[in-house]
């Protein structure tokens, strides 16, 4: 749905306050505008990131990190976004970029399961 190839050539390790910016292609080809993230906190169990660009003046994206057995986990994406009067196209365009994300997780985790049943 949306691809955000970076501006500049990204680094091997990224690490806490770190800024990236990449320019949002929507469906590949149609341009967008530079979006800019800012990485917050990376740790174990916790990611974080602020984010901003074009009409969002704020995209406070957290991912956390949940063991749920050995081996396996939960994760949760908590995202606050505030782009004024976009602020509700914003938010159902998260949406649905977060279900086809979860849905290519799982594609990818049934993949993997097979693989190493084999």
């Amino acid at each position: 749905m949306v691809q955000m190839p970076p501006i500049e050539r990204l680094p091997e390790t990224i690490t806490e306050g770190q800024r990236i910016t990449a320019e949002l292609r929507f469906l590949g080809v149609l341009p967008g505008w530079h979006h800019t993230l800012t990485t917050e906190r990376l740790g174990e169990l916790e990611i974080a990131s602020r984010e901003h660009g074009g009409p969002v003046r704020e995209w406070n994206h957290r991912i956390t990190f949940q063991e749920t057995s050995p081996g396996s986990c939960r994760y949760t994406d908590s995202v606050e976004i505030h782009a004024g009067l976009a602020t509700p196209t914003v938010v159902l365009f998260a949406h649905l970029i977060y279900r086809d994300r979860q849905w290519r997780w799982r594609a990818l985790a049934r993949v993997l399961a097979a693989e190493s049943n084999v």
